[in-house]
């Protein structure tokens, strides 16, 4: 007896599901846009002399965004340095010794596991350099894993115990007063979780205070 077309069609449905996650899985545990042959194909087109992000990607195969993404790490674990906009090209010699911020970060976690202050304070890297760094060598290339809010370390160190939201969020005030978006990276929260504690919290103080004063 024929199954039918409404068979064919539970099957199509089942086979496109199973592809899309196999291309997910594929995706996620690649920790970065490209492989480590994109990005020696992409040094050896440097050293070739080619720097503009489209000439690059012609060259090596590599599409465009992938490209712009692999080099923009490149800078930051110092394999190329940025020229101008769309431009790059390979480490500079005879100038004065850089060591790009990704590599301080690591070289610093080769000893433990740091927080944001202690990065700070052993890299020399102003805020805005640990935090693109920390971006980068975090949620993009894996190369780094974070313990617990505000504690990196290299992977492979044993996990810390959870810690709550509420405690999260009072351990990140301790250290001075916090933005919304400054919460959510260093407790690794989604927004509205703060939103909720840090009113709930609010409502605790406020009442506090009341009780005081009667």
């Amino acid at each position: 007896m024929s199954r039918g077309p409404k068979f064919a069609l539970s099957l199509g449905i089942i086979l496109a599901a199973v592809v899309i996650a196999a291309t997910i899985t594929t995706w996620a545990t690649s920790p970065i846009a490209g492989t480590d042959a994109n990005i020696q194909a992409i040094k050896s087109a440097l050293g070739d002399g080619l720097t503009g992000v489209q000439s690059i990607a012609a060259a090596t195969g590599i599409k465009p965004r992938t490209a712009q993404e692999i080099l923009a790490f490149m800078t930051i674990t110092g394999d190329a340095v940025r020229l101008r906009h769309g431009h790059y090209g390979p480490p500079q010699e005879g100038t004065a010794v850089y060591t790009a911020p990704g590599k301080l970060i690591l070289k610093v976690l080769e000893v433990g596991p740091a927080s944001t202050e202690q990065l700070r304070e052993r890299t020399r890297l102003s805020a805005v350099q640990l935090a693109g760094a920390l971006h980068w060598l975090w949620r993009k290339a894996g190369k780094i894993v974070r313990l617990k809010p505000d504690l990196y370390a290299l992977p492979g160190v044993a996990p810390v115990p959870h810690i709550y939201s509420h405690d999260a969020i009072v351990l990140a005030l301790d250290s001075g007063k916090k933005s919304m978006p400054e919460l959510v990276e260093i407790t690794g929260k989604n927004r509205a979780r703060p939103l909720r504690l840090a009113s709930t919290m609010s409502d605790a103080i406020k009442v506090s205070r009341s009780t005081r004063r009667t």
